[in-house]
């Protein structure tokens, strides 16, 4: 028995499925993107947060990204630690970027910069 109610989606047409599947080649590049800049430095965290909360497309891919994702780009951050972080600033572990409150951005975000902020070692 099916976990969904209700009746099933409307068949689509092979330009509804082929958009579709361009949409989400697009959505996985552009955060494939975002990860690769987080790890290497050349995207600081605050951007991708505030771009998330943007109405363009490219915040609407981010909003749908998973923090522990997001979390789990930079280096020395795994699952494990990332889901630890989430739980020391209270982020839910299946909570999307888009789902965050401005006091979990601004937490995730010290937290990030602390953790790998220029010349403190």
């Amino acid at each position: 028995m099916s976990a969904h109610a209700g009746p099933p989606p409307p068949p689509l047409s092979a330009q509804d499925r082929a958009a579709a599947a361009a949409r989400g080649v697009q959505a996985r590049q552009v955060r494939a993107q975002v990860r690769a800049g987080l790890a290497d430095g050349s995207i600081p965290v605050a951007e991708v947060l505030g771009d998330a909360q943007g109405a363009d497309e490219r915040g609407r891919i981010l909003a749908r990204m998973k923090v522990v994702d997001l979390l789990s780009s930079f280096r020395g951050i795994g699952p494990a630690r990332a889901a630890d972080m989430m739980r020391d600033i209270g982020i839910a572990e299946n909570r999307r970027v888009g789902g965050l409150g401005s006091r979990q951005v601004q937490a995730t975000t010290d937290l990030l910069d602390q953790r790998f902020s220029r010349g403190s070692n």
